[in-house]
């Protein structure tokens, strides 16, 4: 993921501001911002009367200041490669200008940051705030939640709930907003030790997502596949027909995946029309029972389907063992020799100068024999536990706590994403519209991202912030030169290509759960084997070195020996103490 084209991605993927709550406002603190890059967007003129309008709030001591005496709080925090420094950040700085609050960081690359991280903590000398911890890799939601349970409850971090009660309006909101999410950041023992990021965006929702090239099925005069019989159908008229028309019946590829993108392995999108499968832990949640997917007969119906397109060479030999690399080799060919392929962004795989690039489109979820048509959906992961924590060794808790709140408000946040207002960014001018041809309230100045290289204007994906699809990307201006499939572009693209799969998520997918201490321990080992086991016992059923029908026992066996119902019992004890019985 460190090419430019992937590092675009990467970067843009969670990227939204949201645009409800809004904090105060006075003249006293003005004197401390530059006109030019601090001047705020919801005092812009309005349209129709030419005034500026009030804020609604004001916080007593000068507007948006959490303090009248200035506090220094030293913070640790993940820097993101393409953050210079987050010391001299012009977000930071008009962060500590804003609010009258210093901060003096400690700052941990991504590749040393967990290290770093688990160092400070057993070290017994902390900094006041824990900062973008939850964006380090490797610090996944049940691995964070098990460091808020010991931390807090050893009493590093600091319990937020009477913060909350009476500083915590924009966290109140949110939680307000968003049903889920203080279940989802609240631990078994009843405190919140730390505040989450929120990161609404369209497209990572459905990010399991199945790729077709669409002048393949011109070539061929094909209707577009909606069951698994019709796309077995396309797939072999792909693999026989000469679909790029280049002469050649023999190069065409029809379908292929790797092992490290975005969602990138096909089975899971086809798993989905006979069994919901989340391509990850393989849970599903029906009628609040949680339970998996690994052992049922739904999914052995599946892999003999995905084996059939395998055994016949419609389904690329190398998808389980290449990497995204390798796969854009394969897509970069003109003309193009793949015709299908699965990833949630296609820049994680292809080229924007590919043939393929310019003819690709989602394909709708499929349905099955059985008339399962399911998408993968991941509404949940918009929550990112472990954003802000606050430690015992923090002597002005309050202020630290008001610090995190502000925040959330729309100005911080879209300042932490998109950079200086007026300068990366402004607010759109009437007539100006999307690329959905909606009336647009962002526009930007200079490009988000040129080179893939270090910038220091905004935090990346990093920080505390809620944000919506819409300031994400749905509501920026576009102008007449806008291209779709360009660079530019891919966000949009992301939007159009979604839209196909609306509506075909399940009633119920599995929220963040959180267990206790002892529940994660035992839990987290289980959950490492089984998920080791069934992947390769899944390509070995797909590829035919396991045959589906004389060696499912041992398989199914082989879970329970792992520990299946016992993981399944662990996950639904929490999963009521959260969200049932609370």
């Amino acid at each position: 993921m460190k090419k430019r084209t992937i590092a675009l991605i990467s970067l843009l993927l969670c990227f939204a501001m949201l645009l409800t709550a809004c904090t105060g406002g006075n003249e006293n603190s003005s004197a401390n911002r530059e006109s030019s890059s601090q001047a705020e967007p919801e005092s812009q003129p309005s349209s129709e009367t030419g005034e500026s309008s009030e804020p609604d709030n004001q916080t007593a001591g000068g507007e948006n200041w959490v303090t009248d005496t200035p506090v220094t709080l030293k913070v640790w925090c993940m820097r993101e490669d393409n953050v210079e420094d987050i010391q001299t950040n012009e977000f930071i700085k008009w962060l500590q200008a804003e609010t009258n609050v210093n901060l003096e960081f400690e700052q941990a690359s991504s590749a040393e940051a967990l290290q770093k991280l688990n160092l400070s903590l057993a070290s017994g000398s902390y900094p006041d705030v824990y900062l973008s911890a939850n964006q380090i890799t490797g610090m996944n939601s049940t691995i964070m939640n098990s460091t808020l349970m010991k931390f807090g409850g050893a009493g590093v971090l600091i319990p937020l709930n009477d913060l909350i009660e009476q500083y915590g309006t924009n966290t109140k909101q949110l939680f307000q907003d968003v049903s889920y999410i203080e279940s989802g950041v609240t631990m078994p023992d009843g405190n919140i030790y730390a505040l989450p990021s929120y990161s609404e965006i369209y497209h990572c929702r459905y990010s399991q997502k199945l790729w077709i090239d669409q002048s393949w099925l011109d070539n061929l005069n094909l209707n577009t596949p909606t069951t698994t019989e019709e796309y077995y159908q396309v797939l072999k008229a792909f693999k026989e027909q000469d679909a790029n028309g280049n002469g050649d019946p023999n190069d065409e590829i029809p379908l292929a995946g790797c092992t490290d993108a975005w969602h990138s392995d096909p089975s899971s999108f086809l798993m989905n029309a006979f069994i919901y499968d989340d391509d990850d832990k393989r849970l599903f949640v029906k009628n609040n029972q949680v339970d998996s997917i690994l052992n049922k007969d739904a999914y052995r119906e599946g892999l003999r389907y995905i084996h059939k397109l395998y055994d016949e060479g419609l389904l690329y030999s190398e998808s389980f063992a290449q990497d995204s690399t390798q796969l854009k080799s394969l897509t970069s060919s003109s003309p193009n020799t793949v015709g299908g392929f699965a990833v949630g962004a296609p820049m994680a795989v292809l080229d924007a100068s590919s043939d393929l690039y310019k003819t690709c489109r989602t394909l709708a979820p499929l349905k099955g024999p059985d008339g399962v048509q399911n998408c993968g959906y991941y509404g949940y992961q918009d929550l990112r536990v472990g954003a802000y924590m606050i430690t015992n060794a923090c002597e002005n808790p309050e202020v630290a706590f008001k610090l995190g709140d502000f925040m959330y408000t729309p100005d911080s946040s879209i300042r932490l994403r998109q950079g200086i207002f007026n300068e990366d960014w402004r607010m759109a001018e009437a007539g100006e519209k999307t690329f959905d041809g909606k009336d647009a309230t962002y526009a930007r100045i200079t490009p988000l991202v040129t080179d893939g290289g270090a910038q220091n204007h905004h935090f990346g994906n990093s920080g505390l912030f809620r944000e919506t699809n819409d300031s994400f990307i749905g509501a920026w201006a576009v102008d007449d030169t806008f291209d779709i499939r360009s660079l530019n572009g891919i966000e949009q693209l992301l939007i159009e290509q979604t839209l196909p799969y609306d509506g075909y998520e399940p009633d119920q997918t599995l929220p963040p759960v959180i267990f206790t201490e002892e529940e994660g321990s035992e839990v987290s080992s289980i959950e490492v084997e089984i998920q080791k086991y069934a992947k390769e016992q899944r390509a070995l059923f797909i590829t035919g070195q396991k045959d589906i029908e004389t060696e499912w026992e041992a398989y199914v066996q082989g879970l329970e020996n792992l520990g299946l119902s016992k993981m399944i019992e662990f996950y639904n004890t929490a999963y009521q103490r959260q969200y049932v019985n609370s």
